[in-house]
């Protein structure tokens, strides 16, 4: 549901690295690809970062990307995404050591949510929440939705 549209846009825009996929999986997961919130989707953030530079690193393409999505974040009316500004500033911690995470391959520190993700997390059960619950063997179900071949221009 999320993960391929993800991959998909992220190779659109020639996006290669774990760390770039995990970013793009992580706008779908909060923002959707599906033009469900108008201002704030992939698509949007796409257009309005604009497409890679000719020899821009994919480390500043991913910088410009942050900045653009947490601008949107920050500046949205009521408040409404203020306060998960700190999600796109802990990313860019990540991208801002990229020689150590562009590959996802060692565990990364995220400061401001205050979290160290391993790899090896249990993703069944949230352990911290939920102690005295079963884990559960069954995942959900993912099915398959279209995705575009581009990424769509936005409008406003």
């Amino acid at each position: 549901m999320y993960l391929k549209p993800a991959l998909k846009y992220a190779a659109s825009v020639g996006v290669e690295s774990n760390l770039g996929k995990a970013i793009f999986y992580d706008t779908i997961v909060q923002h959707g690809w599906q033009y469900v919130e108008p201002y704030i989707n992939l698509p949007r953030i796409l257009h309005l970062t604009g497409p890679k530079k000719k020899n821009e690193s994919e480390k500043a393409y991913l910088t410009r990307f942050l900045t653009t999505r947490r601008q949107l974040v920050c500046c949205f009316p009521g408040g409404v995404w203020n306060d998960s500004a700190d999600r796109m500033q802990d990313l860019q911690s990540l991208v801002d050591d990229w020689s150590k995470t562009k590959d996802l391959k060692n565990p990364v520190t995220l400061k401001i949510y205050g979290s160290k993700i391993t790899g090896k997390e249990n993703i069944l059960m949230d352990s911290q929440r939920c102690k005295s619950q079963k884990k559960s063997s069954k995942t959900a179900k993912s099915i398959s939705v279209p995705i575009p071949d581009t990424c769509p221009a936005s409008s406003k």
